[in-house]
C-alpha cells in the first residue's frame, strides 16, 4: 500500500476518515468511477479489530457482486477462517434449541478482512495514508488535517471512522446534525479470543446466550484455531458488563486474561437517519448502522458505503438533486427500516418478566426460528 506521506497539499475529489469496510468500499467504488479519492486511518493495517466476524448471506451476496469474491476465493485467500451452519441458542447457558441452517454462517478475522478491503480499494487506485490520524475538519472550508500538520481539501467528506468519528463530533459540535439520543442506546462489547487448545469447550458454529443480559447477549464464535468469547449490549443502570463477562466466562469454563481482553462501544439503536450535511456523509459505525439485536455491522458498512457513493455520484451528474434528502431516503428504506424492526423487537424483549424470557424463547424459536435466520441472512428481504 501507499505508505508515503507527501508534503504538498492537494485537493482530492474525495477525502474518507477512516479505511475499515465501509471507507475501503466506498473508496473503492468511487475509484472504480474516476474519482481522486483519498482514505486516512490512524491505524497501519492489518490492525485489530474488536468484533465476532460473522458474515451472513447478504454480505456474501455482496461480497460476489462488488468485488466479485466467493466463499471458496475468500477461503483459498484465507480471509474466511470457517464455515458452518450449525447453530445453538442458550437461554442463561440453558439450551433453547439447536439446530443446522439452510445456508451457513462465515466467519472472519476482522485484521485480515479489512486488510484484504483495503488492499482493494489501493490496487483499485485509492490514495492510502496509514498511521496519521485525523486531528480537525474545518467544515466551512472542506478541510482535514492530521496530527502532523498537513491538510488537504476535498469536494466531498466521507466520515468512516467507527464509534468515535471525528467527522460526526464536529458535525455535532458544529449543530449541522443533532443526535442527542446518541449515548442512549450506545452499548458495550467485551471479547476475548482464545486458543482452541487451551479449551475443552467443542464449538462448530454459532452459540449466542440471550439470558446473560436484559438488552444484549454473550456469544461463543467459532475460528479455525481459536474460539472467540464476548458480551455485548446496552447496560441496565444495575449491570456491571465486565462482572458479568467474567461470570459468562468462567460458567463456560474459559479463563479471562485481562490483557487479552478488548473492550469497545457498538452502537446498538441510536442510528442516525440523517447523517449528512452538505457535501460531508457519515457511513458505517460513525452513523451508528448496526443492528440492535443481532449486532451484525459489517454488512451495513458495506451497504452505506455502496449508497453514498453511488448519491456523490448522482450529486456531481445533477447538481441540483438533494443530496441529503436522496441519501436519507435511500438509508432509510434499504438500512434504517430494518434497524428499526430489531430495535422494536429489542424493546419489546426488554419488557418479558425475566421468569417467562426462557419459555418464550423456546417458543418463539419453534415458531419463529427459520424465518429469523432468513431475516438476518437477508433472504426473505431481497438482500440476498
Amino acid at each position: 500500500m501507499n505508505m508515503t506521506l507527501k508534503k504538498t497539499e492537494k485537493e482530492y475529489d474525495v477525502v474518507i476518515i477512516g479505511g475499515g469496510p465501509s471507507g475501503a468500499t466506498t473508496g473503492y467504488l468511487l475509484s472504480e468511477k474516476g474519482y481522486d479519492v483519498l482514505l486516512i486511518d490512524k491505524e497501519t493495517f492489518p490492525r485489530e479489530k474488536p468484533c465476532g466476524g460473522l458474515l451472513t448471506k447478504k454480505t456474501i451476496c455482496f461480497l460476489k457482486r462488488i468485488f466479485n469474491e466467493n466463499p471458496v476465493s475468500l477461503m483459498e485467500k484465507k480471509v474466511i477462517d470457517y464455515v458452518s451452519s450449525n447453530w445453538r441458542m442458550y437461554h442463561d447457558l440453558k439450551k433453547v434449541d439447536e439446530g443446522v441452517l439452510q445456508y451457513p454462517f462465515y466467519y472472519v478475522k476482522r485484521r485480515r478482512y479489512d486488510a484484504y478491503l483495503l488492499n482493494i480499494a489501493d490496487r483499485k487506485g485509492v490514495e492510502v495514508i496509514e498511521g496519521e490520524k485525523v486531528t480537525n475538519i474545518d467544515l466551512s472550508k472542506d478541510e482535514v488535517f492530521t496530527e502532523s500538520g498537513r491538510h488537504f481539501r476535498a469536494r466531498h467528506i466521507i466520515g468512516a471512522d467507527g464509534v468515535n468519528s471525528i467527522l460526526r463530533r464536529s458535525l455535532v459540535d458544529d449543530g449541522s446534525i443533532e443526535v442527542d439520543y446518541w449515548t442512549e442506546d450506545l452499548g458495550v462489547g467485551l471479547q476475548q479470543g482464545i486458543n482452541r487448545e487451551d479449551i475443552t469447550l467443542e464449538i462448530d458454529g454459532f452459540n449466542i446466550d440471550l439470558g446473560i443480559l436484559k438488552s444484549g447477549y454473550g456469544w461463543v464464535f467459532p475460528n479455525k484455531d481459536h474460539i472467540l468469547v464476548g458480551i455485548g449490549g446496552v447496560p441496565g443502570q444495575d449491570e456491571d458488563m465486565m462482572k458479568i463477562f467474567e461470570r459468562f466466562a468462567e460458567r463456560l469454563g474459559v479463563q479471562i486474561e485481562k490483557e487479552k481482553m478488548v473492550s469497545h462501544p457498538v452502537t446498538l439503536g441510536n442510528f442516525i437517519r440523517k447523517p449528512i450535511h452538505e457535501n460531508k456523509f457519515l457511513v458505517g459505525d460513525a452513523a451508528g448502522l448496526m443492528d440492535p439485536i443481532s449486532g451484525e455491522g459489517i454488512y451495513y458498512a458495506h451497504k452505506s458505503a455502496e449508497i453514498v457513493s453511488s448519491i456523490i455520484q448522482s450529486k456531481d451528474e445533477y447538481p441540483d438533486l438533494d443530496a441529503r434528502k436522496m441519501y436519507a431516503s435511500k438509508l432509510n428504506s434499504e438500512i434504517i427500516n430494518r434497524l428499526s424492526t430489531s430495535l422494536l423487537l429489542r424493546d419489546i424483549w426488554a419488557d418479558v418478566p425475566e421468569a417467562l424470557e426462557y419459555g418464550i424463547l423456546k417458543f418463539g424459536v419453534k415458531l419463529f426460528g427459520n424465518k429469523a435466520f432468513r431475516f438476518i441472512h437477508g433472504t426473505d428481504t431481497g438482500e440476498a
